[in-house]
């Protein structure tokens, strides 16, 4: 990753919500061993501070095809700590191939909405 990169990040925040952020690296930086960039969110000014951990997934561009719960549905997301992600054929390939972030091993957290529906249809399908 390099300075101005644009990434797509996608987490469980405090609330149990699944969010997903289109960003722009600024900095990098590492500190007394620890690692991290700042970055700002698409369209916004303020700057954040990332410290690699195992809950986030970050890829490559911002356009991605993977889509979350909340994008694919008129329906509220649960929020029951689950990444419910869809818009490919088989996201937990998907996700395993494209995830920049080599600390992430929750993949047991990732549900396949094709696989594992909640309703009948999604917008991609």
């Amino acid at each position: 990753m390099k300075n101005d990169e644009k990434l797509t990040i996608i987490y469980i925040n405090d609330f149990s919500i699944l969010v997903k952020y289109e960003i722009t690296v600024k900095e990098y930086f590492s500190y007394e061993n620890e690692e991290g960039f700042l970055f700002r969110l698409r369209g916004k000014r303020t700057n954040y501070v990332y410290e690699p951990n195992n809950n986030y997934l970050i890829f490559k561009g911002w356009d991605i095809p993977l889509k979350i719960e909340r994008e694919l549905s008129s329906s509220s997301s649960l929020m029951n700590g689950t990444i419910r992600i869809g818009g490919v054929d088989d996201a937990l390939e998907w996700v395993k191939k494209n995830n920049v972030n080599e600390q992430f091993n929750r993949f047991d957290r990732i549900v396949d909405l094709a696989k594992n529906p909640r309703q009948k249809k999604y917008s991609w399908q």
